[in-house]
């Protein structure tokens, strides 16, 4: 033991797993729903806080240790986690989130176009549509195609673009969540 803490405090911090777990994690506030564990990565002494079941950290559960009782980042607490932190509630958010891009994609695409010119009511006079319409247009044109979406809504392609990105929204929406967010 005593070669141990000597090679420690000699900056071998290989061996200071015997030697954190007695001094440099104990004196860290106890939380009153958690327990602290010691490691030793890269060098550094690492104390992590794991909370009791219902109980989730209120910021980074890892502390590294710079020294002189100081860390690298406040000192978290065990905190009653509430409903959006369990897997419905995180459904729910990124559900929502998902189609609150979805809808907001779908009026931005149409006020975008009602800006440019394209209105339910045809081509807007004096707008940027207005200078580049041309009496031959033809079917099937971008220019045609992007009067139909001020007319009609937009066409498929669109529609499964903005279906596709809300899809994205939700899924890295909740990937977020059930990740680490801790570094």
């Amino acid at each position: 033991m005593m070669l141990t803490v000597m090679l420690c405090i000699l900056g071998a911090r290989d061996f200071c797993d015997i030697y954190t777990n007695d001094t440099v994690c104990s004196g860290i506030s106890n939380s009153t729903h958690g327990d602290w564990s010691t490691s030793v990565k890269d060098g550094a002494v690492r104390c992590e806080l794991k909370c009791s079941e219902g109980y989730a950290p209120d910021k980074c559960n890892v502390l590294i240790d710079k020294g002189n009782g100081t860390w690298d980042r406040d000192i978290p607490n065990c905190v009653k986690e509430p409903w959006t932190n369990g897997y419905p509630g995180k459904v729910v958010i990124s559900l929502v989130t998902g189609v609150g891009l979805a809808i907001g994609l779908f009026i931005a695409i149409h006020i975008l176009l009602y800006y440019v010119g394209f209105t339910p009511r045809g081509v807007r006079r004096k707008s940027c549509s207005a200078c580049i319409q041309s009496p031959d247009t033809k079917s099937g044109s971008v220019f045609a195609c992007l009067q139909r979406a001020g007319v009609k809504g937009c066409a498929w392609p669109v529609n499964v673009t903005v279906f596709i990105a809300a899809i994205a929204a939700t899924l890295t929406t909740l990937c977020g969540f059930l990740g680490n967010y801790c570094t």
